[in-house]
């Protein structure tokens, strides 16, 4: 994809926090967002985050080195003259933002499902972008397996990448013709600002048990991270066999669309007739019939949250009937 070129900084920078710091030269054209310096050159605007393992800010002599003129840091470090310094409270919050400026807000023109979980989130999504895919809404998919649409194809090296890279595949699919994109939103996105500025049209739980606390520590820490999607999300979808699924779609009835889907408890989709095999399973839902060609009980519950999605999206029955028969 052409990436932009000559976009100003001082109007991709707009929507950064009113704490902003602007120090040094403003009338500079940006080509480029980078985060790591080796990857630095004239026209890129160098952001230096702070990971777990290194932090950005011991690279920016690097990033200036190599050309760039312009640099969101945490804390003002030295740097001359000609270089733009832009001080920010958050750096990977203000990545985030900046991103989705640069490649034109890519998610507002697609219709974007992000699915959380521990578990499942994988499958639920590929189910989702298939059923999309039926329905009309070519779609395109981001997660733990890369991200693809229809030919083309990404390896990432996180489930939900950083902003940066997530923002320009959006666009890449925009302008490849998507009209939707389904993708696995991870708890490290949700807690590092990843997906800030993503639109989410429907946001989806699939489970929450007790995981990656060697990052969030806690597991009530891991949970308030998931929680974030519903709260970016416009409407939700809810796995109510799980505790925090029922109790989050109760929270935000009234305030949003909620649908929940069950096997084993009162939810707004709940399978008829279910037959699980070894080569796949079938069930009736409000009179459709539904066959997922993969084996498991579990992906059922997968399926019923793709087809939660999609009647959430106005996507009938029979398209996501049809999806899900297609799906692998």
């Amino acid at each position: 994809m052409d990436q932009p070129v000559g976009l100003s900084l001082e109007s991709l920078l707009r929507g950064l926090a009113q704490s902003t710091r602007f120090i040094g030269p403003r009338e500079k054209a940006v080509s480029a967002i980078v985060i790591d310096s080796r990857r630095a050159r004239p026209g890129a605007l160098f952001v230096a985050l702070r990971g777990e393992h290194t932090d950005g800010h011991r690279f920016i002599g690097d990033a200036v080195a190599r050309g760039c003129e312009a640099v969101v840091m945490e804390e003002l470090c030295d740097v001359p003259p000609h270089v733009a310094a832009i001080v920010v409270p958050d750096s990977a919050r203000a990545l985030s933002q900046l991103a989705d400026e640069f490649y034109g807000s890519p998610s507002r023109s697609l219709t974007v499902a992000g699915i959380t979980g521990t578990n499942g989130k994988t499958t639920a999504s590929q189910m989702t972008a298939a059923i999309m895919t039926a329905g009309g809404i070519d779609a395109g998919t981001i997660g733990t397996i890369g991200a693809h649409f229809r030919t083309s194809e990404w390896p990432l090296e996180n489930t939900t990448p950083l902003a940066s890279q997530l923002h320009e595949l959006l666009a890449q699919m925009r302008d490849l013709g998507a009209k939707g994109v389904a993708m696995e939103v991870s708890s490290h996105a949700l807690a590092l600002a990843r997906v800030a500025d993503v639109r989410f049209a429907i946001g989806a739980l699939t489970n929450v048990t007790r995981d990656h606390l060697d990052f969030h520590k806690t597991f009530d820490a891991y949970a308030a991270s998931k929680r974030r999607l519903f709260d970016l999300a416009q409407r939700c979808v809810f796995n109510a066999d799980d505790e925090l699924g029922e109790r989050w779609a109760h929270e935000l009835r009234g305030r949003k669309p909620v649908l929940t889907y069950a096997l084993n408890t009162r939810a707004d989709l709940r399978p008829e007739n279910l037959d699980v095999r070894a080569g796949g399973s079938s069930f009736d839902l409000d009179g459709q019939h539904f066959a997922v060609r993969i084996p498991g009980r579990f992906n059922v519950s997968n399926a019923l949250c793709a087809i939660g999605v999609a009647r959430q999206l106005n996507i009938p029955d029979a398209a996501s009937a049809s999806g899900l028969a297609t799906d692998r």
